[in-house]
């Protein structure tokens, strides 16, 4: 299968913007500890002391924790295309 490592980036990307900005919604219902946030939106680094509005999620936060479950995609499809080209 190849582009697997793309597949998984732009998935993993997606589905995490999605987690981070629906985080934004469950937050005042769910009240989930800050090790959990940490844990799904690790650029909630960067509002320990401030409370973030829809639009910073949005276009601030979510971005960026797209960019880090993207890479950590890339890298596990790619590991696993090499893993598969070395068996075949």
């Amino acid at each position: 299968m190849k582009r697997l490592g793309l597949k998984l980036s732009l998935g993993l990307g997606a589905l995490c913007y999605l987690i981070t900005v629906g985080l934004y919604f469950v937050a005042p219902i769910w009240h989930p500890s800050t090790k959990t946030i940490f844990a799904v939106c690790p650029a909630g680094v960067l509002t320990v002391a401030v409370d973030p509005s829809l639009a910073s999620v949005a276009l601030i936060l979510a971005p960026i924790d797209a960019m880090v479950y993207g890479a950590i995609g890339l890298i596990i499809g790619l590991v696993a295309e090499t893993f598969r080209s070395s068996s075949n």
